[in-house]
């Protein structure tokens, strides 16, 4: 498809890490450095083009906060399979002090 001039967004959840594993356990590993979201039915997904975008959430203190980043995916919204994203948390001990650069 074309390129947006416009930031998109789109809504789903976390999937279950266990599951998300066995999903990809035939195509790909996936790691506790990985985190699935998406919905399965195929209708909301990352794509080509996203890779290194974020995965947001938002807090009880109303504040969002980076979770993940775009890494790959079985095709493009392909049904039974969710996004899989770059799990930021497995990365704090290194984002930390160099963040404060």
């Amino acid at each position: 498809g074309s390129y947006s001039d416009v930031l998109m967004e789109v809504s789903f959840d976390i999937q279950e890490q266990e599951e998300c594993r066995s999903t990809y356990e035939r195509d790909l590993q996936i790691t506790d450095v990985h985190l699935c979201a998406g919905t399965l039915d195929g209708s909301k997904d990352s794509c080509q083009g996203d890779s290194g975008g974020p995965l947001v959430t938002v807090g009880k203190d109303k504040r969002y906060y980076l979770i993940g980043i775009v890494s790959f995916g079985k095709n493009c919204a392909l049904q039974g399979y969710p996004g899989v994203y770059t799990r930021v948390t497995e990365y704090l001990d290194w984002l930390a002090p160099n963040l404060a650069d």
